[in-house]
């Protein structure tokens, strides 16, 4: 009966300590993410050339704390769009899109304040520029001319 206990009680241990591994990793993780934007910032700035300013998305994840579990959100929100023109044979509009992003971010009413449609612009702009994003070039554009 003892050693059925003791096994029962290395079970739980193990188990809370699984939880708190996943809790470090996504922990982690979150960091790792908001660091490397950091970083893509830092270095855009300090290169000059790479037009970064107020609008820019990176900066705005960090200046909202937006959580790094949702950075992938939008450029997947891009992916949908093309994938349900290929469906429809429609865009959304710019407005539309942009409400689209703000749900995805879950964004507060307070932060929608700091996430202007221009946001959305320079991310379509700049996802537009990408050479290793060719793909998503076409739904991009049509979003900003529907603007």
């Amino acid at each position: 009966m003892n050693n059925k206990k003791a096994i029962e009680e290395r079970l739980d241990n193990i188990e809370h300590e699984m939880k708190q591994i996943d809790r470090l990793d996504r922990e982690t993780y979150k960091l790792t993410e908001k660091l490397s934007r950091v970083m893509k910032l830092l270095v855009d700035i300090v290169e000059g050339d790479k037009g970064v300013n107020r609008y820019d998305i990176d900066y705005i994840f960090i200046k909202l704390d937006i959580d790094a579990l949702k950075y992938h959100k939008v450029p997947l929100l891009v992916s949908r769009t093309e994938i349900n023109y290929r469906k429809t044979g429609k865009f959304p509009t710019l407005l539309e899109f942009h409400q689209s992003v703000i749900s995805e971010l879950s964004l507060s009413e307070e932060e929608e304040q700091y996430f202007p449609i221009e946001v959305t612009v320079s991310f379509l702009e700049k996802f537009t520029n990408d050479e290793f994003l060719n793909e998503y070039h076409p739904v991009c554009k049509e979003i900003l001319l529907k603007g």
